[in-house]
């Protein structure tokens, strides 16, 4: 099943509609740069805000060629992939 790590709160209906998209939901609000980085390469998508940096160093831990992201709260100025 692919999965997608949530790194922040969201509304249930968002982890319900991936559920339902066929995606295993990794709901975790709390979790540290360095807990994300080794649960990252097991996750097809990651959910995030500006509370946590994700640079490339994070990114290139996926086995998946690239993690797709997207930004709930906030501008994309945390999410650095050159």
């Amino acid at each position: 099943m692919r999965k997608v790590i949530v790194t922040a709160k969201v509304h249930e209906y968002l982890k319900e509609r991936l559920q339902n998209g066929g995606y295993e939901v990794e709901y975790l609000p709390q979790v540290s740069y360095d807990e994300l980085s080794t649960l990252i390469e097991e996750a097809e998508g990651l959910i995030v805000t500006t509370r946590l940096k994700i640079d490339k160093a994070m990114l290139d831990k996926g086995t998946f060629g690239g993690v797709s992201l997207f930004d709930i709260a906030g501008g994309m100025d945390q999410v650095v992939y050159s």
